[in-house]
Protein backbone atom coordinates (compact mmCIF):
# COMPACT_ATOMS: atom_id res chain seq x y z
CA UNK A 1 0.00 0.00 0.00
CA UNK A 2 1.35 3.40 -0.58
CA UNK A 3 0.83 6.27 1.73
CA UNK A 4 -0.56 9.24 1.08
CA UNK A 5 0.51 12.79 1.81
CA UNK A 6 -1.76 13.36 4.12
CA UNK A 7 -0.84 10.14 6.11
CA UNK A 8 2.71 10.66 6.00
CA UNK A 9 2.59 14.26 7.27
CA UNK A 10 0.28 13.07 10.16
CA UNK A 11 2.96 9.91 10.75
CA UNK A 12 5.78 12.17 10.72
CA UNK A 13 4.04 14.48 13.20
CA UNK A 14 2.65 11.68 15.74
CA UNK A 15 6.61 10.04 15.70
CA UNK A 16 7.55 13.51 16.87
CA UNK A 17 4.88 13.91 19.35
CA UNK A 18 5.47 10.63 20.79
CA UNK A 19 8.90 10.61 20.93
CA UNK A 20 9.94 8.64 18.10
CA UNK A 21 7.48 5.39 19.35
CA UNK A 22 6.67 4.24 15.81
CA UNK A 23 4.25 1.82 16.72
CA UNK A 24 2.33 4.23 19.07
CA UNK A 25 2.07 6.76 15.47
CA UNK A 26 1.35 4.29 13.35
CA UNK A 27 -1.98 2.97 15.15
CA UNK A 28 -2.73 6.72 15.47
CA UNK A 29 -2.80 7.37 11.76
CA UNK A 30 -4.16 3.70 11.22
CA UNK A 31 -1.20 2.22 9.37
CA UNK A 32 0.57 -1.18 10.05
CA UNK A 33 4.01 -0.95 11.66
CA UNK A 34 5.82 -2.13 8.76
CA UNK A 35 4.38 0.44 6.36
CA UNK A 36 5.11 3.24 9.13
CA UNK A 37 8.69 1.76 9.29
CA UNK A 38 9.35 1.22 5.74
CA UNK A 39 8.02 4.79 5.14
CA UNK A 40 10.47 6.05 8.01
CA UNK A 41 13.31 4.28 6.76
CA UNK A 42 12.99 5.42 3.39
CA UNK A 43 13.53 8.90 4.51
CA UNK A 44 16.48 8.32 7.11
CA UNK A 45 18.49 6.59 3.73
CA UNK A 46 17.91 9.57 1.90
CA UNK A 47 19.25 11.65 5.01
CA UNK A 48 22.95 9.32 5.06
CA UNK A 49 24.68 12.83 4.78
CA UNK A 50 27.65 13.68 5.69
CA UNK A 51 27.56 17.01 7.21
CA UNK A 52 30.09 18.77 10.08
CA UNK A 53 26.44 18.94 12.35
CA UNK A 54 25.06 15.74 12.46
CA UNK A 55 22.68 16.76 14.82
CA UNK A 56 20.84 18.34 12.30
CA UNK A 57 20.40 15.44 9.94
CA UNK A 58 16.79 14.81 11.36
CA UNK A 59 15.51 18.30 10.79
CA UNK A 60 16.58 18.55 6.69
CA UNK A 61 13.65 19.20 4.46
CA UNK A 62 15.32 20.29 1.46
CA UNK A 63 19.35 20.18 -0.07
CA UNK A 64 20.01 22.65 -3.02
CA UNK A 65 23.29 23.79 -4.49
CA UNK A 66 24.42 27.21 -3.46
CA UNK A 67 23.01 29.47 -7.35
CA UNK A 68 19.89 26.42 -7.81
CA UNK A 69 16.25 26.70 -6.47
CA UNK A 70 15.02 24.57 -3.91
CA UNK A 71 13.76 21.28 -5.58
CA UNK A 72 9.84 21.34 -4.54
CA UNK A 73 9.66 17.87 -2.88
CA UNK A 74 7.04 16.07 -1.04
CA UNK A 75 8.74 16.74 2.59
CA UNK A 76 9.54 20.15 1.81
CA UNK A 77 6.09 20.82 1.15
CA UNK A 78 4.85 19.12 4.53
CA UNK A 79 7.35 21.34 6.13
CA UNK A 80 5.52 24.45 4.86
CA UNK A 81 2.19 23.24 5.74
CA UNK A 82 3.36 22.80 9.22
CA UNK A 83 5.37 26.26 8.93
CA UNK A 84 2.04 27.80 7.93
CA UNK A 85 0.52 26.31 11.57
CA UNK A 86 2.92 27.45 13.28
CA UNK A 87 4.43 24.08 14.26
CA UNK A 88 8.15 24.84 12.86
CA UNK A 89 10.45 27.33 12.12
CA UNK A 90 12.44 27.07 8.66
CA UNK A 91 15.55 27.71 8.24
CA UNK A 92 18.86 26.92 6.25
CA UNK A 93 21.90 25.82 7.08
CA UNK A 94 25.06 25.97 4.78
CA UNK A 95 28.01 23.84 4.86
CA UNK A 96 30.26 24.95 1.25
CA UNK A 97 28.00 24.93 -1.88
CA UNK A 98 25.50 23.22 -0.40
CA UNK A 99 22.57 24.72 1.78
CA UNK A 100 20.24 22.87 3.45
CA UNK A 101 16.98 23.71 4.47
CA UNK A 102 15.80 22.44 8.36
CA UNK A 103 12.31 22.40 9.79
CA UNK A 104 12.60 22.63 13.33
CA UNK A 105 9.56 21.72 15.57
CA UNK A 106 8.42 24.53 17.58
CA UNK A 107 8.21 24.02 21.93
CA UNK A 108 4.76 26.20 21.60
CA UNK A 109 2.61 26.25 18.43
CA UNK A 110 2.23 30.01 17.40
CA UNK A 111 -0.69 31.33 14.97
CA UNK A 112 0.75 33.15 11.72
CA UNK A 113 -0.15 34.94 8.85
CA UNK A 114 0.34 31.68 6.38
CA UNK A 115 2.86 32.75 3.83
CA UNK A 116 3.19 29.54 1.42
CA UNK A 117 -0.64 28.72 1.80
CA UNK A 118 -0.98 31.76 -0.62
CA UNK A 119 1.71 31.35 -2.87
CA UNK A 120 1.86 28.85 -6.11
CA UNK A 121 5.54 27.11 -5.14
Amino acid sequence: MTLTAKQKEQLLIEVERNGGKLGKAAAVVGLGYNEAHDFISGLRAEKQLNIRRPELVRYIVGVKGICASWIVTEELTIARRRYDRGEVELCQYREGDTIYQLAIPRAVKVNRVPLFARRDF
